[in-house]
């Protein structure tokens, strides 16, 4: 995979060359906000062969009925906050040697999680989901080696390596012809090639910032803004994306025509969603007793996370009814499971899942006076489904046919 130079698309410069007065956590709302307001997001009415923004003419959008119903639903079982206030530290059967080597775990355990395009075969392969076939890779890498998890590691890692810990095949055997099999690469090459570019790119932008892992890179950064009176965390975030295109998660709807061929032409600002440096940075926050667990505001800086807009979030919001796809081409393209990389039907999802949590989050406070910020709305919404918090999926929110949760046909996409 190709990446961008570095420095080509920086959201925050270094301090010297600052474009933005805003940083990068800011961004992210108005521009989905925007984004699905466009006429990037309308389509042609079969019915009336009329184009326009009303509810029946947007191609995503977040219906706010539905939101009322979970919220209210969610107020009235006894369970929903202790849900949303549990702890949000990950226990993983393993032992770190230092703080350090914590930090890189989960730095690069959550940089890596992407390839949710690759969920079925995973599946249907390990018997396993796909994020336990991921942390059960990690984990199985340290026990193995007792990596530092360092940019030499990140840089030297094989394909082999990751497979073998993975616990997923590098080569299939196809029948040629009858009683003759021939070795052929698996679908899962493509993914490791995947993880295998996106550590070797940041190993390298990491070196040429003079720091030899994630935790001298995340330790300096901490001590460099902790002076701040305020935004400590939203600064993280910032040097994060900075240091590596890898985490330049702006994308540009295009203009379409009226059969909804996209046209290749960009059509208004740049959506922002920083789903990588996000989840990197909340993934350390909330795993590692570093020195930001000191900080007296440290829960109020972490109100600054917006919903992470990956296939797994917009999966459990469609399955709910709160994210309404309508447009019956995007529909077909989903459904035939179509590459939608960094396409609109792949950008519109996203914007609409990061303005859902915000309108739960607003309406949890508007009609039920209940406090909570959007990393926990997020965090409740990827467990909904597990055994535990079944109580808390509202029958009215639940269609008929039990529509399993969709991750969509993602492969090339390291943001989704």
């Amino acid at each position: 995979m190709d990446f961008p130079a570095r420095g080509s698309a920086n959201c925050t410069p270094p301090d010297s060359e600052r474009q933005w007065e805003q940083g990068c956590l800011e961004q992210v709302n108005e521009s989905c906000v925007v984004a699905l307001g466009s006429s990037s997001n309308t389509f042609v009415d079969a019915s009336t062969g009329n184009e326009g923004h009303g509810p029946g003419k947007l191609s995503v959008r977040v219906d706010g009925t539905k939101i009322v119903q979970i919220v209210n639903h969610w107020s009235s079982k006894a369970s929903f906050k202790d849900c949303v206030s549990r702890s949000a530290e990950v226990l993983f059967p393993i032992k770190f040697q230092s703080m350090e080597q914590k930090i890189n775990f989960f730095a690069l355990q959550a940089l890596c999680n992407f390839g949710r395009g690759y969920a079925k075969a995973i599946e249907q392969i390990s018997q396993r989901s796909f994020d336990e076939t991921q942390i059960f890779g990690f984990i199985s890498m340290h026990i193995s080696s007792g990596v530092k998890w360092d940019a030499r590691f990140m840089r030297d890692i094989d394909l082999a390596t990751l497979a073998d810990n993975f616990g997923l095949p590098l080569e299939t055997e196809e029948q040629a012809f009858s009683g003759v099999y021939v070795s052929k690469p698996s679908i899962f090459k493509d993914y490791f090639l995947l993880i295998q570019s996106v550590l070797r790119k940041v190993a390298d932008d990491l070196v040429a910032t003079g720091h030899h892992d994630f935790a001298s890179f995340l330790l300096s950064a901490f001590e460099r803004e902790k002076a701040s009176t305020h935004g400590i965390l939203k600064k993280l975030v910032d040097r994060v994306v900075d240091l590596s295109s890898v985490f330049h998660d702006e994308h540009e709807l295009r203009q379409t025509t009226t059969d909804q061929e996209d046209t290749g032409t960009p059509f208004g600002d740049k959506v922002k969603f920083y789903t990588n440096a996000q989840r990197l940075v909340r993934s350390v926050i909330l795993n590692v007793n570093g020195p930001w667990s000191d900080e007296a505001t440290f829960m109020e800086e972490m109100n600054c996370f917006s919903g992470l807009a990956d296939s797994t979030l917009i999966g459990v919001l469609r399955r709910l009814g709160i994210i309404q796809v309508q447009d019956p081409r995007i529909i077909d393209v989903i459904q035939n499971e179509e590459e939608i990389s960094g396409k609109n039907p792949e950008i519109l999802m996203r914007c609409a899942a990061v303005v859902a949590i915000d309108e739960i989050v607003l309406s949890l406070k508007r009609e039920r006076s209940i406090v909570c910020s959007a990393w926990q709305i997020d965090m409740l919404l990827r467990d909904l489904l597990s055994d535990y918090k079944e109580e808390l999926v509202p029958q009215v929110a639940v269609d008929e046919n039990k529509t399993p949760v969709i991750l969509h046909k993602s492969r090339n996409s390291i943001f989704f």
